[in-house]
């Protein structure tokens, strides 16, 4: 079965599915192309115009960058001062070149600030400096795509990637007290959390905001609502000091609680700028390989450790990466696996735009090219598995029958992935729908 790009007739089913949701059939987008000899069906639906793709763009950014890089390739935080710390302990400054990973978990963070206490040091006497040159781009305003500064998807890339800049908050609920135990992750000094939040009946909402009724201010975070005791143990990430660039105070708050932690001494700040020349390399951190980022960025549709692995891109070295060489490099990287570019409109590289445009024709055609790639395992295994985990794991899908990304944002749904059919074959599958009916 093929329908032509212009869009000819639908099967019945879906022509009916999407009636029965209020989607006029020129909303709906979707390509499905074999992968083996035992496929025999293929399907084009206005597969060649470029669309709002949401989340499932995360596909061309991760498998753009696993071509580039390999899946063992890791980057490396390097610590730096300009004395020796086994000769009296102390630093003038500390600084830190960030690498531009996708992520920097805090647990390794702190590991390297406990091997900083071993190599002798004992006490910072000036600022803790971090160095982001290896990318180029002003900081982004969290509140612009959709008004939720304080929720950890809406962050920009950060060169650091600190814990994703944001707090992790364990509800335990307990009956007893009427109340919820609130016990957070990293610790941040300079930044008051809740312990405790009201339990309330109702409903566990998907988005535990719209119970906690969450406020932040300058000194920290209260919950205006309650808890709700349907919800049990659950995590709750959030983003502190909304609103404005924080990356340095965040950094310099968690570096402060691990470092007093290990009993050392700083009560400098923490600031943006350059390694010296003359500095001492102390240590340095190695991100998780990239395969382990690329599993963490699909499987849950994390946006900043996208838009830091799409700036890594561009990044070379002494060439910062950018947004503009990052979408030239990606549009690249898409025609050269034979894929026709015409109207690929790369933007940050997560989806998470109103400006990315991609057809379904084209991200089905860099799954197909995955899909015949050497690192096609890690790939694959970095996509939600039906009826097992992420986001397809209540799609009512035979276990394993597909791996498949889906994507959200108002007015669009998405998914692309890999099915298998009773026949035994594998099909990379792409269907959009950008309508204000979408949800």
């Amino acid at each position: 079965m093929h329908a032509g790009a212009s869009g000819a007739e639908l099967p019945a089913e879906v022509a009916a599915a999407l009636q029965a949701c209020g989607v006029d059939e020129p909303d709906f987008h979707a390509a499905v192309i074999p992968l083996s000899d035992a496929g025999r069906l293929s399907l084009e639906v206005r597969a060649a115009e470029p669309v709002l793709p949401a989340s499932v763009f995360k596909i061309v950014t991760t498998a753009a960058a696993l071509d580039r890089f390999g899946p063992a390739w890791t980057w490396r935080t390097r610590f730096y001062a300009m004395e020796r710390p086994e000769a009296g302990g102390m630093a003038s400054a500390l600084w830190i070149k960030a690498s531009g990973a996708p992520w920097l978990p805090a647990s390794d963070f702190r590991e390297g600030v406990a091997r900083l206490r071993q190599l002798g040091l004992k006490r910072i006497e000036g600022p803790l400096v971090i160095d982001r040159s290896v990318f180029s781009e002003p900081p982004v305003d969290p509140a612009q795509f959709d008004g939720e500064p304080f929720r950890p998807y809406n962050q920009g890339p950060d060169a650091l990637a600190l814990g994703v800049q944001s707090v992790t908050c364990i509800f335990s609920p307990d009956p007893a007290s009427g109340e919820a135990r609130v016990t957070h992750a990293p610790e941040l000094p300079g930044y008051a959390m809740p312990a405790r939040a009201p339990l309330q009946e109702g409903d566990c909402p998907s988005n535990l905001a719209r119970a906690l009724l969450p406020q932040e201010q300058d000194s920290g975070l209260v919950f205006r609502g309650g808890y709700p005791a349907s919800c049990g143990e659950r995590a709750w990430s959030v983003t502190p000091w909304p609103g404005a660039w924080f990356g340095d105070r965040y950094a310099g708050e968690v570096f402060r609680g691990f470092w007093e932690a290990e009993g050392g001494i700083w009560t400098g700040r923490a600031e943006t700028g350059a390694v010296p020349e003359s500095a001492r390399e102390l240590l340095s951190i190695a991100s998780r390989p990239l395969a382990d980022l690329v599993k963490a960025i699909n499987k849950n549709s994390i946006n900043p450790m996208a838009r830091n692995l799409f700036l890594l891109l561009s990044a070379g070295e002494g060439t910062p990466g950018t947004l503009e060489g990052s979408r030239r490099a990606l549009s690249a990287w898409l025609a050269s696996k034979g894929v026709d570019a015409a109207g690929f409109a790369p933007d940050n590289g997560s989806g998470l735009s109103r400006r990315e445009r991609a057809s379904v024709r084209q991200i089905a055609g860099v799954l197909r090219a995955a899909y015949e790639s050497w690192w096609a395992p890690e790939l694959l295994a970095s996509l939600p598995i039906a009826g097992q985990d992420g986001t397809m794991r209540r799609r009512g899908l035979a276990a394993g029958s597909a791996r498949v990304k889906t994507g959200y944002m108002r007015g669009v749904r998405s998914i692309a992935g890999y099915v298998k059919a009773s026949s035994g074959g594998w099909y990379a599958v792409c269907a959009i729908i950008n309508s204000p009916a979408a949800a």
